[in-house]
Order: C-alpha cells, then sequence, then structure tokens
C-alpha cells in the first residue's frame, strides 16, 4: 500500500482488508506521509485526507505478528516544501502544478537546490524528522 492510506478516510479498513489476502507470512508493505503538522498545500493538492502520526500507524497495524516501522528523511526538502508555502500563503495563490512550472523563478530555484538538498537529506534517513512512515508488517 505505497501512498495509498493517506487517501482514504477508512484506512483501517483498508489495511484489515489487505491483512485478510495476506497468506501466513506474508508481508504488507505500506509508505504514507508522516506528521500532521507538516500538513502543507502539497497535501492538499494530491488529496491527502490526513498524515500519520507514529501511534495512529502502530495502532492500525496491531493485529500484525512483527511490524517495523521507520521514519524517513527529508528535512530540507521539507524546508522547500514550507518556503513554498510561504510563497503561495503571501501571494494569495492555491498550489497549481502547471503555473509551478511555468513560472521561471520558482522552476530554477526548485530544479537547481533540491537535487542538492535531497543529497543533504538522506543524511537524515530513519530519524525523527523525517516526512514519510514506512511500515513493514508480517502476518
Amino acid at each position: 500500500l505505497q501512498e495509498v492510506i493517506e487517501h482514504v478516510f477508512d484506512y483501517k479498513r483498508i489495511i484489515n482488508v489487505a491483512y485478510s489476502h495476506l497468506k501466513s507470512g506474508g508481508k504488507l508493505i505500506i509508505t504514507t506521509p508522516y506528521n500532521p503538522k507538516l500538513w502543507n498545500a502539497i497535501d492538499e493538492h494530491a488529496g491527502h485526507v490526513r498524515r500519520f502520526t507514529y501511534s495512529q500507524i502502530m495502532d492500525a497495524v496491531k493485529k500484525f505478528s512483527r511490524t517495523k516501522v521507520f521514519v524517513t528523511g527529508f528535512p530540507f526538502y521539507r524546508f522547500i516544501n514550507f518556503l513554498y508555502g510561504v510563497y503561495l500563503s503571501l501571494t494569495k495563490k492555491k498550489h497549481n502544478t502547471g503555473e509551478f512550472i511555468a513560472n521561471p523563478i520558482l522552476f530554477q530555484i526548485y530544479t537547481k537546490v533540491v537535487p542538492y538538498l535531497l543529497r543533504v537529506d538522506r543524511l537524515f534517513d530513519f530519524t525523527k524528522f523525517g516526512k514519510a512512515i514506512i511500515v513493514v508488517a508480517k502476518k
């Protein structure tokens, strides 16, 4: 369930259906956005209905026999998203992918800066400063 459960209201039902279809010893892998405090215009544009806390995820997968939960990095990429959110607030605009790409200044900043920030972000993988959760749950 990669980047799925953040789009639905009844995410526990989806996880339970996946559980019921797994054979004994089968594994379910879930990736989803982490930390409701990081909610931003990109979440809204993507159709997310929530970002998850660690405890919400642990509660949703409690019926599995074995679970590993990781929070992955990207604090600098998150900073770029924050700055973009500030830009949207100041200009009173909503996120629009077409306009973003068509704006030469924003697009140049994004394409020049983000690749370097993502390299630095790798240092923060699997720390609490991340923006995504990866779950590996065994039935």
